[in-house]
């Protein structure tokens, strides 16, 4: 495919790319610039659309003021630098609000009415209401009666209403903030790919299972954040639990994307446990910690426990030698033991 402009972006295209094109669907060119102005890892455009086929060319840029900051060493954080690659890439795809009034129906022409405005949680939020879309959406919810998809309502131009809403799906690859731990590539970007129109077939094989949210019901969606559902949390009670899918120590906040009051768990950077470097993983001696606490916390049904005690004189040591906390929910919770693996529970008087 040939390219009929001069740049891409800021990028002078070279002059073979414009006589004879090169045999790809899609053809991107990456471009390194250092921007010390700017707080970003890397952006992405299309540069050229051919309508009722897509984006043919595309622009990625890395911020090298910023990458040069990351230790590409650690597996983690490469991991999170392509996150944030395969995240614009399907910017490029067509995941955004100036293309939706583009992709095209079954039938081979745009949609009628892709998108609606609703007010949800007293805010104004655009929902995406293709076919694929709005049927996953129903099923994964569990809200039968669900007229669109929540798009992120907050943001700037570059976040809002070209990404999912934050408040009722997190750690999604095309959420508007990176995730902390594991981000996943579901079936809700898959079938947002399928409902562009451009794409003769969308590989299945490469949706991960999800679970924040799923089976929550109308009301999750649509209604106020209650803390009495795993997904959401109270600051003033919930501090030093760990995250939706137990990655971690998380501090309970609004997050820079979630809608007023609705407060999620937030794994702090230095607590992931699965991170080789993680301060949860440097426990060589006995230690009494904060942390240690907060684990524990995750596990007993502090309800319950403290029924037990004389509550005026109750101070916790907690002894862990290699601890493994697992937790199955909210409700269900115990300690997995190995051998020379043991937690004691200490009343100090």
């Amino acid at each position: 495919m040939r390219y009929k402009s001069q740049k891409c972006g800021n990028f002078d295209v070279p002059q073979i790319d414009k006589t004879s094109g090169k045999d790809s669907d899609l053809h991107l060119y990456v471009q390194y610039v250092m921007d010390v102005d700017q707080q970003y890892y890397a952006s992405a455009t299309w540069c050229q659309f051919l309508d009722g086929l897509g984006p043919s060319h595309g622009l990625i840029n890395f911020n090298l003021a910023e990458i040069l900051e990351l230790e590409l060493t650690d597996f983690i954080e490469l991991k999170d630098l392509i996150e944030i690659v395969i995240h614009e890439i399907t910017h490029i795809l067509g995941f955004s609000e100036d293309d939706i009034p583009k992709w095209k129906s079954s039938i081979g022409t745009p949609y009628s009415k892709p998108t609606i405005t609703q007010k949800i949680r007293d805010i104004d939020s655009l929902l995406l209401t293709t076919p694929h879309v709005l049927e996953f959406a129903r099923k994964y919810f569990g809200c039968p009666t669900l007229v669109g998809m929540p798009l992120q309502n907050y943001g700037d131009q570059s976040s809002k209403n070209s990404h999912w809403e934050n408040t009722i799906i997190q750690n999604e690859y095309m959420n508007a903030s990176v995730s902390l731990t594991q981000a996943y590539f579901s079936g809700f970007t898959t079938n947002l790919l399928r409902d562009t129109g451009f794409y003769v077939e969308i590989d299945e094989s490469m949706e991960e299972q999800m679970f924040y949210g799923k089976g929550k019901g109308c009301e999750y969606v649509l209604g106020k954040c209650k803390t009495t559902t795993r997904e959401f949390c109270d600051p003033k009670t919930d501090e030093k639990l760990c995250d939706f899918y137990h990655n971690g120590l998380a501090t309970c906040t609004t997050g820079q994307f979630n809608d007023p009051g609705c407060n999620n768990l937030f794994t702090n950077a230095a607590y992931k446990c699965w991170d080789v470097n993680s301060v949860l993983n440097n426990m060589n001696q006995l230690k009494e910690t904060e942390f240690t606490l907060g684990l524990i916390r995750d596990v007993l049904t502090r309800t319950q426990f403290l029924k037990k005690q004389n509550k005026k004189m109750i101070k916790l040591w907690v002894i862990a030698l290699k601890m493994n906390v697992m937790q199955m929910d909210n409700k269900s919770q115990y300690i997995y033991k190995k051998k020379k693996q043991y937690v004691n529970i200490i009343k100090k008087k």
